[in-house]
């Protein structure tokens, strides 16, 4: 899912010479039930940013191995890049 919504931002990234990076830590499940949505709609802020004001290096997505908590599975991701970066 996380390669999928990548795909667009691809071309963009090869345009500027960066490589973009999916990284899918083991454990986490093939299919979960969720909002793909609004999943989509984070993701593609937060990469589209990190492509957009990263000249060189790379853009990374990473999605974490999941953790259970009161019968409820997250899946923590984060967006890296080699770019100049915003406030924490």
């Amino acid at each position: 899912v996380v390669n999928d919504m990548l795909k667009p931002f691809a071309l963009q990234a090869e345009q500027k010479g960066l490589e973009l990076i999916a990284h899918i830590a083991p454990g986490v499940p093939p299919a979960i039930i969720g909002d793909p949505g609004r999943l989509q709609h984070v993701l593609a802020n937060l990469v589209g940013n990190a492509v957009t004001f990263t000249a060189s290096g790379h853009v990374l997505a990473e999605l974490a191995g999941e953790t259970r908590r009161a019968g409820c599975t997250r899946l923590p991701f984060r967006v890296g890049a080699t770019g100049v970066g915003g406030p924490r």
